[in-house]
């Protein structure tokens, strides 16, 4: 039986390939500044990051987040 945690097969190189093309770092930036604004989140406000795989969004989040691998 495979011990790993079910992500680190899901998000592996093929994921990369199939959905790197379409998620750029300039749409993955859009979504996150979409979300700090329908939030009304100020600089510097916590989010947790849940079960929402690489850290796409998580990693170049304004602000502390917790949950990920670019938590602070």
């Amino acid at each position: 039986m495979d011990e790993r945690p079910w992500y680190s097969g899901f998000f592996d190189d093929d994921y990369l390939r199939v959905f790197g093309p379409v998620l750029p770092e300039e749409r993955t930036a859009a979504e996150v500044n979409g979300v700090v604004g329908q939030l009304g989140m100020a600089p510097g406000a916590r989010l947790l990051d849940l079960c929402c795989g690489p850290g796409r969004h998580a990693v170049p989040w304004p602000g502390p987040a917790s949950g990920s691998p670019g938590s602070t």
